[in-house]
């Protein structure tokens, strides 16, 4: 039986079908769209409707995506009140977004779910911006022209422009708003004098941007350790460790490596947590706070039933005077029992 290959109206997904089956309704496996079958279908190199026609973004779209990204987005993005075939097959004759809107929209479906292709849809945006003088920012100027805000105030010109991408850049700027700051405070703003220093300034931004993408998180908190002041290394210190420890662990489930290094930060705090309590007494005089390191890593070893170590490092935490000591208590007293009920069971 003779042949033709197909393609999606909707995703343009390819299939191969008999020549019977012209004229007859099908559904697309991939994005469930139904359409009439053709004997001149669409190819790749025709151009599309819907929004990324109107747009004119047909080569952007066939470019920069592959047939399952591309799948992904046409399920993903619906907005509410259109029908399907928004993006590449209803036929569009105004809309009142502008490109940027839409492509910044776009990503926002993506923010949570698939941040690298959230990030690519925003690199996007930004081009057309800078083709249309709508949105240019400092990255079309000359990047040797030291940008202001934060970044200038702070001396991170170089760092910012030569170990972050367009789009983590973008990213950061988008995220970093703490509670009264205007536009622009990262590289527009004149700023005179702030009451933090670089160190505090990177993890604030790093606890920030770890909600979005834990990566970056953790390559900004590793731009702190170049930055240690000689006044206070033991607690600037603790608190780096404290950032990656609370970036790695709530990635736990996604990214494969990120349980291990939150371990890993847990020891590296919990090394220096001696040194960390008498710098606290000495600046402070108060009670010490929580010890992160020691919490979760009683956490995690509890869980894996290393019982043992879980009462050594809650009894250390108890005599250094890391939080209530109530609550190691508690734990020690469980975890002994379960140790006990344990070893009476093998």
């Amino acid at each position: 039986m003779d042949k033709i290959k197909i393609n999606c109206p909707n995703c343009l997904q390819e299939y191969d079908v008999p020549t019977d089956y012209i004229g007859k309704k099908a559904e697309c496996e991939s994005c469930k769209h139904v359409f009439i079958i053709s004997n001149s279908p669409k190819t790749k190199k025709q151009k599309i409707k819907g929004l990324i026609g109107y747009y004119k973004l047909t080569d952007w779209w066939f470019s920069s995506f592959t047939d399952a990204e591309r799948n992904l987005i046409i399920k993903t993005y619906h907005p509410m009140g259109f029908s399907s075939g928004l993006l590449t097959e209803q036929k569009i004759s105004g809309t009142s977004q502008s490109v940027i809107s839409f492509l910044s929209i776009l990503s926002a479906y993506f923010s949570s779910s698939d941040r690298y292709l959230a990030n690519r849809i925003l690199d996007k945006a930004e081009e057309v911006a800078c083709k249309d003088n709508e949105l240019c920012n400092s990255d079309t100027k000359n990047k040797a022209q030291k940008c202001k805000g934060l970044i200038g105030y702070y001396g991170l010109n170089d760092w910012w422009f030569s170990t972050l991408t367009k789009s983590e850049r973008k990213l950061i700027a988008k995220v970093y708003k703490p509670k009264g700051s205007r536009l622009g405070l990262l590289t527009e703003q004149e700023i005179n004098s702030v009451n933090q220093d670089a160190f505090h300034f990177l993890l604030d931004i790093s606890s920030y941007v770890s909600r979005y993408n834990a990566d970056l998180g953790e390559r900004i908190l590793s731009k702190t350790l170049e930055l240690i002041h000689v006044s206070d290394p033991i607690i600037d210190l603790h608190l780096m460790y404290h950032g990656k420890i609370q970036t790695n662990y709530k990635d736990r489930d996604i990214h494969p490596k990120a349980l291990e290094k939150a371990v890993d930060a847990c020891y590296s705090q919990i090394a220096i947590s001696r040194k960390a309590a008498l710098a606290f007494h000495k600046k402070w005089g108060s009670r010490l706070p929580s010890h992160l390191g020691f919490k979760q890593l009683c956490i995690i070893r509890e869980r894996e039933k290393k019982y043992n170590e879980v009462v050594s490092l809650c009894k250390r935490a108890k005599e250094e005077g890391w939080g209530l000591i109530e609550d190691w208590n508690k734990r020690i007293k469980r975890c002994t029992e379960k140790l006990t009920k344990m070893q009476n069971n093998s």
